[in-house]
């Protein structure tokens, strides 16, 4: 007699069990894509495709050693909707920077940080730009903003051009040119286009946003118009969100002077000028904390290593730092003195760390103080 497979209990425990397996599989197991299918072939050929298919490159520029490009590639290229979507609308071609033709793209499209993200169309032409790393639906805008000609970085470059200077225009214009690593076109907006409005025009809720969201950039503008004079903005903005912003500002544009020592953007006459700036404003808050941040940038930058000692000798000393600032200023500092080959120059570093009250560093901030003493004494 013929069984009935289909009516037999053990037929019927297997198609459960396979149900409940594919219950428990991830999404892009059980989906046909499982991530960005990239292009392969050479750049001619990406563009040639680009071009047939009437779709603009989307280009991933990464190299072997950086961390945020292989994060992107493993878990935000294998999205599923990420996937679909970019699969669905562009040329998707990913490189290394610093092998083959990757060289000569680097310069052509001014990349300076990885990963880069570019959009480009058939004619090489870059349309959108964004370096960093982006999560799953950052993404998905990114590429919604490429897709629309009058709001990607080409486009808002062409309204620019045309004389459109609506305070909602120049916030968005310069959110892309920030992440388009355009810091001189920036500070030259800033300065012209804002810098250049009356009063009535410039005290103005809408013109805060712009210098709020772009504190270095506007750093002219703020030492020249905004602080002598912003109890005007207080008229308009609440007063603690504008000291905020200042504040904000004028730390993260001192503690540059610190990253950028020994680097081609370390600006020695800005930083004179800043310094010449605090000396005269002792009545703003913290004015004390930005100068000593600028003179240990600066003689980092000379490689006066007895003199960054004695400013940071000073800060432990006699606490006129908050904590935060403190502690960012001294770590990363002592960590540039880790460089010195002058043992007793690192060994006074590590006395420095010795020195400082137990009682003020906070739990969170005890392994980067660890880390920079093990720095210090060679052992990393």
């Amino acid at each position: 007699m013929k069984k009935n497979w289909k009516n037999n209990r053990g037929y019927r425990w297997v198609g459960v069990i396979i149900f409940l397996f594919m219950l428990g599989m991830p999404e892009r197991a059980l989906t046909q894509e499982v991530g960005i299918e990239f292009s392969k072939g050479s750049w001619k050929k990406q563009l040639n495709q680009a071009k047939r298919q009437k779709k603009l490159i989307f280009l991933d520029c990464h190299t072997k050693w950086c961390g945020f490009c292989k994060v992107l590639a493993q878990y935000v290229f294998t999205d599923p909707e990420v996937a679909r979507f970019y699969n669905q609308h562009f040329v998707n071609v990913e490189m290394d920077m610093e092998e083959g033709v990757g060289v000569e793209l680097v310069k052509k499209y001014g990349i300076h940080a990885y990963p880069t993200l570019l959009f480009i169309n058939e004619q090489g032409e870059l349309e959108d730009y964004h370096a960093g790393y982006l999560a799953p639906k950052e993404l998905i805008a990114l590429g919604e903003r490429a897709l629309k000609p009058e709001n990607n970085l080409a486009g808002m470059r062409k309204r620019y051009a045309a004389g459109e200077r609506e305070p909602e225009m120049l916030r968005e214009y310069l959110r892309i040119l920030s992440k388009a690593y355009q810091d001189s076109l920036m500070r030259e907006i800033i300065s012209t286009d804002l810098g250049g409005l009356d009063d009535n025009r410039f005290y103005t809720p809408e013109v805060w946003n712009i210098i709020e969201e772009n504190g270095q950039a506007a750093i002219s503008l703020l030492i020249s118009r905004v602080i002598p004079n912003r109890d005007k903005f207080y008229g308009v903005v609440e007063k603690e969100r504008v000291d905020q912003g200042i504040d904000k500002a004028l730390s993260a544009k001192a503690i540059s002077f610190i990253h950028n020592a020994g680097r081609k953007s370390f600006h020695p006459e800005e930083c004179r000028q800043l310094k010449e700036f605090f000396l005269s404003q002792k009545a703003l808050p913290y004015a004390g904390e930005y100068l000593a941040t600028i003179y240990t940038g600066e003689y980092l930058h000379q490689k006066e290593y007895t003199q960054v000692l004695n400013v940071l000798e000073d800060i432990v000393k006699y606490h006129y730092f908050r904590l935060d600032s403190r502690d960012e200023v001294l770590n990363f500092t002592l960590r540039y003195v880790a460089e010195c080959e002058d043992m007793e120059i690192r060994k006074q570093g590590m006395e420095l760390l010795d020195a400082l009250p137990r009682t003020t560093i906070r739990e969170k901030k005890k392994p980067m103080y660890e880390a920079t003493r093990k720095m210090l004494a060679g052992k990393e």
